[in-house]
């Protein structure tokens, strides 16, 4: 069996109809042939029972469906799906996200037209985020917002990204330490590989959480960053994350600021949430700092 040219990685976290509704947008993908791409799902129980088989074909294209385990995060369930993709190119996304029809053939086209090894799109709100939700994606996603330039960029969305396979890390790898994309592209850049920037691969974004779990997942996060920056830090280095810890939430929102004053009536966004906004910049700084000081802990295995 011929390589497919795309396989698209799907963590799935949430609820069945929150998958199927991302699936379906893959499968409605016009402008490439049904061997062209395949989606695999990793994660979701509810979705396997559908079928007695472990893969299936849903439609025309290939869709293989792999059942959860308990206590398996976000990057573990990137890498465990990029070690049984096939295609010549890598996506990884996350199951709360629908595509247009047009994002495969751009996402493969992209590639062909261009030598970087990782290629990401725009982020865009779904039309149901209610405003905690919305407040949410302005903290993630605001730098993926339009206006965005075709060019090279070091910041690419973790839930819409593609990656050529032979800049990728080695299935055991993969398998083992899971996929962390901030830290994964970081070196890339280190290594002269050119990441890119391309609006025409842009997703939607529709993640529903409630409060408690927002807070949760931002200290989690926030958490889960400032331990594994550190685990590799000297001395010098963890005080003066340290120190800057107590200023960290100014210096985030000063970031987002910055990102926000490039965007459509991003600026107008961001006051109109600035409450939630704050609360959760917060809540990342405060992980952020824990991890600087003691360590991840238990926080990436609740990502």
């Amino acid at each position: 069996m011929s390589s497919p040219d795309l396989s698209i990685v799907i963590a799935a976290q949430g609820s069945p109809e929150e998958t199927s509704s991302c699936t379906q947008s893959l499968k409605n993908q016009t402008d490439i042939r049904p061997d062209q791409i395949e989606i695999i799902v990793e994660g979701n129980e509810s979705i396997q029972a559908e079928g007695s088989e472990s893969s299936q074909v849903v439609g025309s294209k290939s869709t293989q469906l792999q059942p959860t385990l308990q206590g398996r995060s976000l990057p573990l369930l990137h890498g465990t799906g990029m070690c049984k993709a096939r295609g010549k190119l890598i996506a990884v996304t996350e199951a709360h996200c629908t595509f247009p029809t047009t994002w495969a053939s751009a996402a493969i086209n992209s590639h062909a037209s261009h030598c970087a090894s990782a290629i990401g799109g725009g982020v865009l709100p779904g039309p149901q985020l209610n405003g905690v939700n919305f407040s949410l994606f302005l903290c993630d996603y605001i730098q993926f917002l339009p206006p965005l330039d075709a060019d090279a960029s070091g910041d690419l969305p973790g839930n819409n990204i593609v990656f050529k396979r032979e800049c990728l890390p080695d299935n055991s790898t993969l398998s083992t330490n899971g996929f962390w994309k901030t830290f994964y592209c970081h070196d890339l850049e280190s290594k002269g590989h050119q990441l890119r920037i391309d609006p025409a691969l842009s997703v939607f974004y529709n993640r529903k959480l409630t409060f408690a779990e927002i807070c949760a997942r931002r200290y989690h996060h926030g958490r889960c960053f400032g331990g594994m920056r550190a685990e590799n830090s000297s001395f010098a280095k963890r005080a003066i994350l340290f120190t800057a810890g107590f200023a960290l939430p100014i210096l985030l929102l000063l970031k987002l600021l910055s990102r926000a004053s490039t965007k459509t009536d991003g600026l107008k966004l961001v006051f109109m949430h600035l409450g939630w906004i704050w609360l959760f910049l917060m809540i990342w700084a405060y992980g952020e700092w824990i991890g600087n000081i003691l360590g991840s802990g238990k926080s990436c295995a609740q990502l």
